[in-house]
């Protein structure tokens, strides 16, 4: 069982050890964890009754190991050491925030896999030993001669009643799959520092790669109905996820970033990550190539008239907690479609997240990054052409551009630019989007936030460009489009706004 993450004193951790007779075999190992860290500093034994030994093991941080042999000599009784003042007390309370129930993970039921639905998703929540709120340093666990089928599994029954010890789980000896410790009763952690944050980023953004637009419109998809760290992938809108979700799953169980941060804080933080990014390529790629750079463009793309960007102003809080099954679900949140026009986008946003309409466009610029994959998503084409890459109002100001001749129409598959035409259908279209050649493309919902038009039911909407009337929004389009720190800082706010949606208290990194 993990001691606190972030505790930086020595802290106590309870062990008991099965041993084959009064003394341990010189081939014998005992460990709270196979996968655990922690430097043990001192073990004293504190209680003896038939071949059960009851240790107490004095470690520094992670979760206690012991290995090797280990030479009891005669047997006392000595008093457990009393933790360093200002060290929680093992207890079933905790003290921590948020606070937690202490569910208990996972059960003594024998199998040593978490409960829950068997697919390899990966339910519960709380501490295996019961503890709530921080979580008691103490711990309680089995550990058999070598030889045999390995350590038990850890111990507890799940009810989280936040004794020291805990029952003894039944199981047969198979290591139990970590499992978050912050979900739906409560994280159990008591702080984030920034070195724990910079080492998440730093292993989780070689997951993404070049797939920085979906990590963020990854944070959309998770906070709609609460960002709780599930996304129900069989869901046709959530189409061009899955990978993301998996490669930060691969890298959330090998670094045990279970032990201090939920999924959710996860995709928050690498979604902020995501954008801060792109900001960095845009300031850097116009300082080399723009009207004041020195060296020449590097593909087709004109920096002529580029803009430094201004610092994203989104603070990063944690505290999130996931859902049952994390990092899946099978409920539907109801995604906006992308065909809405202008009322039909503007109740969406305002029910599910009490957003204002100038608030819903700035937020809707976050697609200046990526682009639309038919095969994912049913349209096709790139909001910014050659800026995909970066963060910046160039969607504003193309939206506004009268004289670029917007068109509303429909793209036959066979005919797409940078699409694998032999996994088409027959007669397969895209549905209905707003395009200029060698500019970008827009959905209904993107053009919504500048002209007032009412969609068909195939998608196609009531009248063209140059003939639908300016949207309610429409000066917030031309603001945005002609000062890009104004946006910045709009986005800023509504960006932190979204990434709460749900979550209750969030806190600050230390």
């Amino acid at each position: 069982v993990a001691l606190s993450p972030t505790t930086k004193i020595k802290c106590t951790c309870t062990l008991s050890l099965l041993a084959a007779g009064p003394r341990l075999s010189p081939k014998s190992k005992a460990a709270c964890d196979k996968k655990c860290s922690g430097t043990v500093k001192k073990v004293v034994l504190t209680g003896e009754s038939g071949n059960v030994y009851t240790l107490d093991i004095l470690a520094k941080k992670g979760k206690a190991k012991l290995k090797g042999t280990v030479k009891l000599g005669a047997v006392v009784t000595t008093p457990k050491p009393t933790p360093p003042s200002g060290t929680p007390k093992p207890s079933g309370s905790g003290s921590g925030k948020p606070p937690g129930s202490g569910s208990g993970k996972p059960p003594g039921s024998g199998s040593g896999k978490p409960p829950g639905t068997g697919s390899g998703i990966l339910p519960g929540s709380g501490n295996p030993s019961g503890q709530g709120g921080v979580g008691g340093l103490s711990c309680s666990c089995v550990a058999t001669k070598m030889g045999g089928g390995g350590p038990g599994p850890e111990p507890g029954s799940g009810t989280g009643s936040g004794s020291e010890t805990g029952s003894t789980g039944t199981g047969s000896g198979s290591e139990p799959t970590p499992t978050p410790a912050n979900e739906t009763t409560g994280s159990g952690y008591s702080s984030l520092s920034q070195a724990q944050v910079d080492t998440i980023i730093r292993k989780s953004k070689k997951a993404l790669g070049n797939a920085k637009p979906a990590a963020v419109r990854l944070t959309f998809h998770d906070c709609v109905g609460g960002c709780n760290g599930c996304l129900n992938i069989d869901n046709p809108d959530n189409k061009g996820l899955e990978d993301v979700v998996a490669k930060l799953e691969e890298i959330y169980q090998a670094e045990e970033f279970y032990n201090i941060v939920s999924r959710a804080d996860v995709w928050a933080l690498m979604g902020i990550w995501s954008v801060n990014d792109t900001i960095r390529r845009n300031n850097e790629d116009c300082a080399l190539y723009g009207p004041n750079g020195t060296l020449p463009s590097p593909n087709q793309h004109s920096y002529e008239n580029c803009q430094m960007v201004t610092d994203l102003q989104v603070p990063f809080m944690w505290g999130r907690k996931d859902c049952e099954t994390s990092p899946y679900a099978s409920t539907d949140v109801h995604l906006p479609a992308a065909t809405l026009g202008y009322d039909g986008l503007m109740q969406f946003f305002s029910s599910e997240f009490e957003f204002t309409p100038r608030e819903v466009t700035a937020l809707m610029g976050v697609h200046t990054l990526g682009k639309a994959d038919i095969f994912n998503s049913g349209f096709h084409g790139t909001w910014v052409n050659n800026q995909q890459g970066y963060f910046n109002n160039q969607y504003y100001i193309n939206i506004a551009n009268s004289s670029l001749g917007w068109r509303a129409f429909q793209k036959p598959c066979e005919n797409l630019p940078n699409a694998d035409i032999s996994a088409c259908q027959a007669g397969q279209m895209t549905g209905w989007s707003w395009n200029v050649a060698a500019t970008g493309f827009n959905l209904n919902a993107d053009m919504a936030i500048y002209k007032n038009f009412s969609v068909q039911d195939s998608g196609e909407p009531d009248c063209t460009y140059e003939e639908c009337p300016l949207s309610p929004t429409a000066p917030d389009v031309e603001e945005f489009a002609q000062d890009n720190s104004l946006w910045i800082d709009e986005f800023s706010s509504i960006y932190t706004k979204m990434l709460a949606h749900g979550a209750g208290e969030l806190y600050p990194v230390e």
